[in-house]
């Protein structure tokens, strides 16, 4: 039998070396992929997130159309059902996944080094069912009001602009505004515990 460690040339063998140990590099590598709790954790984030804050956004658009809420006394309690419904989504789903709950979180956490790129993947497929899933249950539970007031009450862009420079900018702005307060607070937090 063929014996490589025998061979004519040892030092061309790497120290470790063993076919199986390409075997284990690779299922380390896919465990590392596949996280069930996190994935989990990231889509019920994600379902909570939309179900609560588009839930509140048609429930007072309701009250609008009806008469019962002027228009911008409804901003307030929409906001809060915003920031209640990002809230919701860190107590449950935070310790299993870090509850980040949107795909431009999770890219900016990989990129600080703060969630290993072979997760990433699973965290966003996560994150886009929960968000499908989320505006599924609002589509349902809400399709007859939605089909009289319109399904505007359910979009978010800003004001009502045509310009897509204009939406590509508030995009922008918010979303680098969201992700600078995650990074400071999340350096805070790591300073912290040091």
């Amino acid at each position: 039998m063929f014996d490589l460690k025998r061979t004519a040339f040892p030092s061309m063998i790497p120290v470790g070396f063993s076919p199986n140990s390409i075997q284990t590099k690779r299922k380390s590598r896919l465990k590392g992929l596949w996280q069930p709790k996190k994935f989990l954790a990231e889509l019920l984030g994600t379902f909570i997130l939309c179900v609560v804050t588009k839930g509140a956004v048609v429930t007072l658009a309701i009250a609008v159309e009806n008469g019962d809420l002027t228009a911008s006394a409804a901003h307030f309690p929409a906001s809060l059902a915003s920031g209640l419904a990002v809230m919701m989504g860190i107590l449950v789903t935070g310790k299993a996944s870090g509850a980040q709950t949107n795909p431009a979180v999770s890219l900016t956490m990989a990129f600080a080094g703060k969630l290993p790129w072979i997760q990433l993947p699973a965290y966003i497929v996560a994150q886009f069912i929960g968000a499908a899933l989320g505006a599924a249950f609002i589509l349902l539970n809400f399709r007859e009001s939605i089909g009289s007031i319109g399904p505007e009450c359910v979009a978010s862009f800003p004001d009502f602009s045509d310009n897509i420079l204009h939406q590509i900018f508030d995009q922008f702005l918010a979303t680098f505004l969201l992700l600078s307060s995650i990074q400071a607070v999340d350096d805070q937090v790591t300073n912290q515990n040091r």
